[in-house]
């Protein structure tokens, strides 16, 4: 593992400082790109700065919320000790997931304030994100945060600090996101070209993150809150759901149709 990616004279490049620092140049060009590329389907685009500044809102609360909330879940190794909550490198962790929820919600504060369209606007973001999220778990694995349960495994990685190898969950998560960014481009495709809802690609970013976070905790060490099940995978999983649910009434589908369409089916086939 490389916790320091490289020093220039005193000053110590720190790996997942480096990778989220390019995570967040990255995500600015791509939602940037996606904006400008709505004017081919005869879309009005958001104006540059009102984009980057809801950037710019965004990723502040998110970093600042993810932070904030383990440190205050873990406050019994920080105190009131307000020098060790901002050095990261003291005592590595964010709590993600609270991050994105506080980051989200200023981010509709922001467009009801510049009366914006909130779920065409986080459309947008979440193709950003999800190639973002991968150079961030670049950098963790780099880093050695967020190592996954003990393992004997060939896949195992000895990160610094450990006695044993352990499951790369970082490295688990890059392949699900950029696999999330390759479906969620071709969503965007068939939203743009037969002129779906809004939100679709923001639901469906929710559900995929939702349920690569539940799958991924079973490759994590933590406490079974409920049968087989991790903390925080119930979450997770409710996320999934909502989400996905939601995701399936954007596309236009109805529940009780597709029901009777399944049984008239069915009923085809026993016939044969």
């Amino acid at each position: 593992m490389h916790p320091i990616l490289f020093s220039i004279g005193p000053i110590a490049i720190s790996s997942f400082g480096f990778f989220s620092a390019l995570a967040f140049l990255l995500a600015s060009f791509l939602i940037w790109k996606f904006a400008q590329e709505q004017l081919l389907y005869s879309q009005t685009p958001f104006e540059e700065e009102t984009l980057f500044d809801s950037l710019f809102v965004f990723t502040l609360a998110t970093l600042f919320g993810a932070r904030l909330i383990f440190v205050l879940s873990h406050f019994n190794e920080f105190g009131f000790n307000f020098l060790r909550w901002l050095l990261v490198r003291e005592i590595n962790g964010f709590s993600f997931l609270a991050g994105f929820l506080i980051g989200g919600l200023l981010l509709l504060v922001f467009s009801l304030k510049k009366k914006l369209d909130f779920w065409s606007l986080f459309d947008i973001f979440s193709l950003g994100l999800f190639p973002a999220l991968s150079l961030i778990f670049i950098g963790a694995f780099l880093d050695g945060v967020g190592a996954g349960a003990k393992t004997d495994f060939p896949w195992g990685v000895l990160f610094v600090g450990q006695e044993s190898r352990r499951h790369p969950v970082q490295l688990l998560a890059v392949v699900f996101f950029l696999i999330g960014f390759l479906i969620l481009k071709k969503i965007r495709l068939l939203a743009l070209k037969k002129k779906l809802k809004n939100g679709v690609m923001t639901l469906f970013f929710l559900f995929f993150c939702g349920l690569a976070l539940f799958l991924l905790e079973f490759f994590k060490e933590g406490e079974v809150y409920w049968n087989w099940f991790r903390k925080d995978q119930l979450l997770y999983l409710a996320i999934a759901l909502v989400s996905g649910f939601g995701f399936y009434q954007r596309l236009g589908r109805s529940l009780k149709q597709d029901f009777q369409t399944v049984c008239q089916f069915l009923k085809l086939r026993r016939r044969k």
